[in-house]
């Protein structure tokens, strides 16, 4: 510091300076400082140097620090930019460790399933060995059982065979012995007269005349002339064989050979006729080979090997076996008509020449025969779209149908295919038949299932036409077929009406089956029928015993399964899909499966077991919606003591936005002592519906056990106010529908011990439920014991007027509905 900045200085404190001759840190007053003046600029100086000094050292220090420092941080810095790369490295062999073992787990998958895959093929092949070992195995015992069958078969032919030779041999020994016998006889006898007339012939000398022709009297020829008169006729016999040609003579041989017919038909039917008259008692069955015989037409060769055939089975019992030739394509221009126990059998195709088409006829047409057989035979008539505008006189032969059986017992028609017909198969009054695994399609043109969906379809005008169907004559009774089965059908016509029909007209039993049929694109599938022909005999039950089972019947325009005026019919099994499809109107006949019109012909009640019975049936989207029309029914019951039971009836909540019934009752007609009980019914405007039931007799109509998902009512009755039928709705589960049950008009009605869930109305009384109606007095109905949960409303009453406001009111008896875990009433 400068001598004058320090004298300029005025020090007002204390300092603490140290000196080199004073403690350190002594304290200097300013008096003592400037006293001191120089040596404290001295040590001021030299505490200046040291603080250089030490400043210098320090920078130094930090220099070598820094130095050292930016020398650490560089190889910190590369230590860590090595360690971020180990890092990333890490991290990428990690991410490829990853990604290896991703792949390996989808090797090891795919491996697996190779190896389940070949698990699988492995166990396939070994079950197709087993199969076919299995198929070895059964053809073997079919081989062996079978030959030993021919084998018997053979011995048996052989034995009866040798025994019918011997017998004709004898025969023929025996003719030949005694015509040997008549012979020495007759020849002994004459030879007896011829020795004496040649006794009694003079010599030749003698009968020698003058001119060596004659003898001397003139009237006895001499031997030069008898001789001279056969040479001559066996000359001129020579030369007229001479004169043929070769030809003309081996014919002549052939001629001969055949026994003196011309032709070998001729020669053939010659044998024919003598086969007819050998006896025949151990002979079973005669097969014949069917050809066309000169000169005549196929349906004229056809129809005289049946009427020869069945001569012989009339005259022997022996039944005879026409076997058509294979893959032959027979047209015929008439109809043929089947005769009793004569079997056809082929692989051919019958036609009808279509240039004809000014009248109707039937290919095949039986009546009043029996015991036949017709299998693996083609048939072809004529396509419905031509065949109804021709008009024909309307009788057993005169429909364009490929088969008639008309009145017939104890046939089969089986294996064969049909095609272009308005009526495939008709039966009218049969007895004791089968029809089984045909397929009928009538291939009519311009229709199919689409037209049905789309609402775009337009039916053929005409007669009654389908598959397999049944008629009667106007005004003809007890025409009814009778223990019959009609199975494994394919029944695809689609635009044609019926699928399989069969007419119980009459007041007996009908006993038959009708099962494992596939039934497509029809009007109706199938039709047990009863119609109003003619006055039948009065019955008590009208039972039919017929069962309907286990057929598949889908997009059918009116109804799947129509039982009309039968009782007694078990209706099981059946999958019955878009069948209903023509709306017209939910009280109308269609839907999946329908059973209307009381089978009596007077009022007479039914009993409780002869109703039908209509169970285990899935019924799925039947009905369809088509602007304000609707006619989508699951089932319909609207005859007496039906009881349906156990059946799957749902519809796709696309399919007609819960509109419909899934059971309806009644609809004007007789449903008394009805029972619908544990179905499960999804998604339709009504689950059950009984509604105007026409009834005269004190009977019980029930609602027991079913479920009701997704629909807008559960359960509901509408008996118009009848007092005859009491209603008994019980133990139903209902779940997610507007309205769980209702009732309206419906007198004496029982609703007992059902659950409700999650809907806005669980129990709702409409007015009418009154002994006396117009004052509201005498009220009937019982509720007690239901659950109801998630109820906007639990119990609820319609069509209120003043003075009967009340739930309670409506209601004889109500106890112990239990409301989201509360008793109601309460008490």
């Amino acid at each position: 510091m400068k001598e004058k900045e320090l004298k300029e200085l005025k020090l007002t404190k204390n300092i603490i300076i140290p000196f080199p001759n004073f403690q350190q840190n002594t304290i200097i007053s300013p008096t003592q400082m400037n006293d001191n003046f120089e040596e404290i600029e001295h040590a001021y100086n030299t505490l200046i140097d040291n603080h250089n000094g030490a400043l210098e050292k320090i920078n130094k220090v930090l220099s070598d620090l820094t130095s050292s420092d930016n020398e650490a941080i560089s190889n910190e810095q590369a230590r860590v930019q090595a360690e971020e790369t180990r890092v990333q490295n890490e991290e990428q062999r990690i991410s490829d460790e990853d990604e290896r073992r991703t792949e390996e787990k989808k090797r090891i998958a795919m491996y697996n399933t190779h190896l389940n895959d070949e698990l699988r093929r492995e166990q396939k092949h070994t079950e197709m060995v087993n199969t076919l070992d299995t198929k070895v195995e059964e053809v073997d015992t079919f081989v062996n059982t079978k030959k030993e069958e021919i084998e018997s078969f053979v011995d048996t032919k052989t034995e009866e065979v040798e025994e019918f030779v011997d017998l004709k041999t004898n025969q023929v020994n025996s003719f030949i012995t005694t015509k040997t016998n008549e012979v020495d006889k007759f020849v002994a006898t004459k030879g007896q007269e011829v020795e004496n007339a040649i006794n009694s012939i003079p010599s030749k000398e003698e009968l020698k005349g003058e001119k060596g022709d004659k003898g001397e009297k003139g009237d006895t020829p001499s031997i030069t002339h008898l001789e001279t008169s056969i040479n001559d006729k066996i000359n001129e016999v020579e030369t007229r064989f001479n004169t043929l040609t070769s030809n003309q003579q081996q014919d002549a041989e052939v001629i001969d050979a055949r026994g003196g017919a011309v032709s070998l038909n001729a020669r053939l039917d010659n044998f024919d006729s003598q086969l007819e008259h050998i006896e025949t008692e151990k002979l079973s069955k005669i097969s014949k080979l069917i050809y066309k015989k000169e000169n005549l037409s196929w349906a004229d060769s056809i129809q005289e090997f049946e009427n020869e055939s069945n001569k012989i089975y009339l005259s022997t019992g022996a039944k005879v076996r026409l076997k058509f030739p294979e893959n032959e394509l027979i047209e015929i221009d008439k109809t043929i008509y089947k005769k009793s126990g004569v079997d056809w059998v082929g692989s051919c195709k019958i036609k009808r020449i279509s240039s004809d088409t000014t009248n109707l006829w039937a290919l095949v047409v039986a009546e009043n025969q029996s015991d036949f057989i017709i299998d693996n035979i083609s048939f072809e008539n004529l396509g419905h779209e031509i065949a109804y505008n021709i008009s024909s006189n309307w009788s057993v032969d005169k429909r364009n149908c490929c088969i008639h059986t008309y009145k017939c017992d104890d046939f089969t028609i089986s294996n064969c295919n049909f095609t272009k017909y308005s009526e495939g198969i008709v039966n009218t009054a049969c007895k004791r038949y089968s029809i089984i695994n045909n397929k009928l399609n009538a291939n009519v043109e311009g229709k199919s299932i689409d037209q049905f969906l789309d609402d775009s379809y337009t039916g053929i005008a005409g007669a009654q036409t389908g598959d397999i169907t049944g008629w009667v004559l106007s005004g003809e009774a007890n025409l009814y077929n009778e223990d019959f089965v009609i199975s494994n059908n394919h029944c695809l016509s689609v635009g044609l009406r019926i699928g399989i029909e069969v007419m119980t007209q009459s007041a007996t039993h009908a006993r038959g089956i009708i099962s494992s049929n596939i039934i497509k694109g029809l009007h109706q599938g199938i039709k047990l029928y009863k119609g109003t022909y003619g006055e039948l005999e009065n019955a008590v039950t009208n039972i039919k015993q017929c069962i309907i089972s286990n057929n598949q019947i889908s997009y059918c325009r009116e109804i799947g399964i129509y039982i009309r005026a039968n009782l007694g019919v078990l209706c099981n099994g059946n999958f019955v899909s878009y069948c209903g499809l023509y709306a017209t109107g939910a009280g109308t006949a269609y839907g999946g499966i329908v059973s209307r019109i009381s089978a009596e012909t007077t009022d007479i009640d039914s009993s409780l077991e002869s109703g039908n019975f209509i169970t285990n049936n899935y019924v799925y989207n039947c009905g369809k919606s088509i602007g304000s029309e609707v006619a989508p029914n699951g089932i319909q019951v609207r005859n007496a003591s039906a009881k349906v039971s156990n059946n799957y009836i749902v519809q796709d909540s696309n399919w007609t936005n819960k509109v419909g019934i899934g059971v309806l009752g009644g609809m004007g007609d007789n449903c008394q002592n009805s029972s619908i009980s544990n179905n499960k019914i999804i998604n339709f405007g009504k689950g059950v519906s009984i509604e105007n039931v026409n009834s005269a007799n004190d009977n019980l109509i029930s609602i027991i056990g079913n479920e009701f998902l997704d629909c807008e009512v559960g359960a509901f009755t509408w008996f118009n106010g009848n007092t005859h039928v009491k209603g008994l709705i019980k133990d139903n589960n209902i779940f997610n529908c507007n309205y769980g049950i209702r009732v309206r008009a419906s007198l004496n009605s029982r609703i007992i011990g059902n659950y409700v869930d999650r809907v806005m109305n669980g129990i709702e009384i409409y007015a009418g439920c009154y002994e006396n109606n117009d004052n509201r007095t005498g009220a009937t109905t019982i509720v007690m014991n239901n659950i109801i949960d998630n109820a906007d409303k639990s119990h609820s009453i319609s069509e209120t007027a003043p003075g009967d406001v009340t739930f309670a009111g409506r209601c004889k008896y109500w106890a112990n509905d239990l409301v989201d875990g509360v008793i109601k009433p309460s008490n």
